[in-house]
């Protein structure tokens, strides 16, 4: 694909690139997230490669084929690279949210906080959502599901002999599940 060069519109010529050029532009717009801007400042500062962001986003359709290609050979990589960035993040988040809340309690026991019921739900939801979250990546439940109807209930604690189902209600529980007749 060609960009601008000495010989084209009043002496300037398109450009060539190179294969491996173009390679290098493809793939640092999948590093990149299709930013093409962010992909050719990184080129320019890492690589010494020239590629003007418009160049670079050209390429996204006239070289698409091979664009995809790229991007679902390296999917693995650029992900596991997503989910050490998303890890930073939330380490961050975590540092400013406990700083904040060390400020809150500040303002609260010198008495500088206007509205402590305010400060109590914030701080309440901030203890809903990080409890929520530490069960999710720990991978405990958030959530208990009973699946079982009170038929399946009934003779469950009968079995471990916490109550005890007369022989008729036994039957009852029988004919309500089944709908049939002894």
């Amino acid at each position: 694909m060609a960009g601008i060069g000495p010989g084209y519109k009043g002496g300037l010529l398109p450009k060539q690139y190179s294969e491996e050029e173009i390679t290098e532009g493809l793939m640092a717009m999948i590093t990149w997230a299709g930013n093409a801007s962010a992909a050719s400042r990184y080129l320019k500062s890492q690589k010494q490669i020239e590629l003007p962001a418009v160049t670079l986003n050209g390429w996204k359709t006239s070289h698409a084929i091979r664009y995809d290609e790229l991007r679902e050979k390296y999917s693995g990589q650029v992900e596991a690279a997503l989910a050490h960035e998303l890890r930073d993040s939330a380490m961050q988040a975590t540092q400013l949210t406990q700083l904040a809340m060390r400020k809150a309690t500040e303002r609260l026991e010198s008495g500088e906080e206007q509205d402590p019921s305010r400060a109590a739900a914030n701080a309440s939801r901030v203890a809903q959502a990080s409890g929520d979250k530490l069960l999710s990546i720990t991978g405990r439940p958030s959530k208990i599901v009973e699946t079982r109807n009170v038929q399946e209930v009934l003779r469950s604690l009968a079995a471990k002999g916490v109550i005890a189902i007369p022989e008729a209600e036994e039957a009852a529980v029988e004919l309500t599940e089944g709908n049939e007749g002894p």
